[in-house]
């Protein structure tokens, strides 16, 4: 980040980072400057609303949660597989009832 503070891939390694570290805040700081930094990349788009989501979850914020991870879910990109992201909006929805993700799999087309 010294030599080239645009690079969004080492604002996502600090995000892994801090998140590994239950540094939360700072985790979210980076992967949302990494967000704003990979416009057009949609593999570091994704698997950082991926890992918002996560984070943001496990802060008790579930909705903002899910929410994170349909961003995340909703991304085209060919590297990361969707089953993941999806069985976590499945389980929001069905085991912790969560109206966010019960609102985004009723008004889509995806199979409960």
């Amino acid at each position: 980040i010294r030599i080239n503070n645009n690079n969004a891939g080492a604002y996502y390694n600090l995000g892994v980072i801090y998140s590994y570290q239950e540094k939360y805040q700072l985790a979210i700081d980076n992967f949302n400057k990494c967000i704003n930094l990979s416009e057009g990349n949609n593999y570091f788009q994704k698997i950082s609303y991926y890992n918002l989501g996560i984070i943001v979850g496990r802060m008790g914020n579930n909705e903002e949660a899910v929410r994170n991870l349909i961003r995340a879910y909703e991304i085209e990109d060919n590297i990361i597989d969707n089953n993941e992201i999806l069985k976590t909006i499945k389980e929001e929805a069905e085991i912790y009832n969560n109206q966010v993700a019960i609102s985004y799999l009723s008004q889509s087309n995806i199979k409960n």
